[in-house]
């Protein structure tokens, strides 16, 4: 059984005084929640949880169910070259992963190109790390189970752009909440409650 919130703090919150950039956090009276951040062309979300301690509201989510990415094959090619390649139907956001090789220590790394692949001079990789540009804080480590392997396709899962809380606190004060935001730099910012 959920509980339930104090009526006055249920509500939609709007992240003020940064431009360009859409965010907010919709409190139900379950205590539940829903996160949003737009900015540019890029849309996160998230949804969890939360429980208020004095005057600090806590956000949680369920663990993050994998990593972002997926690895769908891999196999040995000719050459001494290592491909990675990145699978998925919308082409405009395959040049946004960021790839980086290991073998021993050896490091090669780089963004995808416009059709998804990144090829690196290196071989006998024994790592490879997949991070998507807009989702920073989120990197996916993939240990190489067979060391003559040089290509590896990938493909997104479809959690990609959702935002896993993990005790992020704001304080709760006069109709806004202050503190951090998940997903930009900045230390404080101020999230005003919308009148309804």
């Amino acid at each position: 059984m959920q509980s339930q919130t104090p009526p006055h703090v249920a509500g939609e919150y709007y992240l003020s005084g940064v431009m360009e950039t859409a965010s907010g956090f919709k409190l139900n009276e379950d205590s539940t929640f829903e996160f949003f951040f737009s900015q540019g062309a890029l849309d996160r979300f998230g949804k969890g949880t939360y429980k208020i301690t004095g005057n600090t509201i806590i956000f949680n989510s369920h663990p993050a169910p994998g990593q972002d990415f997926e690895l769908v094959k891999s196999s040995r090619q000719p050459g001494n070259k290592t491909t990675i390649r990145i699978a998925d139907p919308n082409k405009n956001i395959l040049s946004y992963v960021y790839s980086r090789v290991k073998a021993g220590k050896e490091i090669k790394e780089g963004f995808a190109d416009s059709h998804g692949d990144a090829v690196y001079e290196i071989s006998k990789p024994d790592t490879v790390e997949l991070m998507f540009e807009f989702c920073p804080e989120k990197i996916a480590v993939f240990p190489v189970a067979d060391k003559t392997h040089n290509y590896f396709e990938f493909r997104f899962n479809p959690w990609l752009f959702e935002y896993f809380f993990n005790n992020f606190t704001l304080e709760i004060a006069d109709g806004e909440l202050h503190g951090a935001h998940p997903l930009m730099q900045e230390k404080k910012f101020v999230y005003t409650k919308q009148a309804g």
